[in-house]
């Protein structure tokens, strides 16, 4: 699903991306990041690091790295216990 503004919409208020509530940090972007993270499916954890790696220098400095990198430790957590849990790869309950 794209949020990219279509050729034929020429009205600005049917295109999300050209409105952002509460600042300006994603407008002055190439692209927004909620549009890599939709255009590349990724979970709560990883768009979240995502968005805040890509806002730190104009919104939320050091405070917002920290909140990337706390996604990111989340993220290592989980895949550290999924790979520890014995894998069923005969697709049957046993």
């Amino acid at each position: 699903m794209s949020l990219k503004k279509e050729k034929n919409q020429s009205d600005s208020s049917l295109n999300p991306l050209s409105e952002q509530v509460g600042g300006s940090h994603y407008k002055t972007m190439k692209i927004q990041p909620v549009e890599f993270i939709m255009e590349n499916d990724l979970g709560f954890c990883e768009g979240n690091a995502v968005k805040y790696l890509c806002r730190y220098k104009q919104k939320g400095g050091l405070q917002d790295l920290h909140k990337a990198k706390h996604y990111i430790e989340i993220l290592i957590e989980m895949m550290e216990k999924w790979e520890a849990e014995p894998q069923n790869t005969t697709g049957k309950d046993e």
